[in-house]
């Protein structure tokens, strides 16, 4: 994916957390919590997309069964 493409795709993403943010006082936790989402997202599809990519691939991978058995151990439902 080409910078400029890059670019639009955190714009794009950047509107949906700017919508979200109108919703709160511009002094809330929540508004700031957006803010910082958008700066990670900014590096995340600008400066370091490759890796930001990966992460993304990995966090969205299935679970293996060493993991889920830990999960269940745990209490926690996968």
């Amino acid at each position: 994916m080409r910078p400029t493409e890059r670019f639009a795709a955190y714009e794009q993403k950047a509107q949906v957390l700017e919508q979200i943010a109108k919703q709160y006082p511009e002094d809330s936790n929540e508004v700031a919590a957006l803010k910082e989402a958008a700066l990670a997202l900014c590096f995340g599809l600008t400066i370091k997309y490759e890796e930001f990519q990966e992460y993304l691939a990995e966090l969205n991978r299935p679970l293996t069964a060493q993991e889920e058995k830990h999960l269940r151990e745990l209490g926690l439902e996968s």
